[in-house]
């Protein structure tokens, strides 16, 4: 992994855990959807944000489970960030939650790129919710964000 790529994610884990959103322009978020894994009920969405000041598309799936709180390693995301055309821009790999989440609150994964000028944008993830009487992960696709354009 190049400094550049570390740096932004660095940069993107301060926004996620501090909510910091200066010079983030609207956010467009999709509709959310329900999912269960076995007695386990899970809502999910995907959002896309630019970042003006630091020039970022940043792309994010979100999860909760909403029947019960959840334990480390029950929430999980795949984010992806295309362009308007639907062409794969980036993508951040699976990524878990670290520690416990209360009953409906959500856990966040992104994907942060630097993006083009006047090109538009959109997220589609996919999220998980574990089932412990199973030991298997239910997954689903996040419906379209909205697109938002780069300035």
């Amino acid at each position: 992994m190049n400094r550049k790529r570390i740096a932004i994610t660095l940069f993107l884990a301060v926004l996620f855990a501090f909510g910091i959103t200066t010079d983030a322009g609207a956010i467009a978020s999709s509709n959310t959807t329900n999912f269960s894994a076995g007695s386990r009920s899970y809502r999910d969405y995907s959002a896309i944000e630019i970042y003006t000041t630091s020039k970022l598309a940043l792309a994010y799936t979100r999860v909760c489970c909403t029947n019960t709180s959840a334990n480390p390693g029950y929430l999980g995301t795949y984010s992806r960030l295309y362009n308007s055309s639907g062409t794969l821009i980036g993508v951040q790999n699976w990524m878990y939650n670290s520690y416990g989440f209360g009953l409906g609150i959500y856990f966040n994964g992104g994907i942060g790129l630097p993006y083009k000028s006047r090109t538009s944008y959109y997220s589609q993830g996919i999220a998980r919710g574990y089932n412990p009487a199973t030991g298997k992960y239910a997954s689903q696709t996040t419906l379209k964000s909205p697109l938002q354009t780069a300035p």
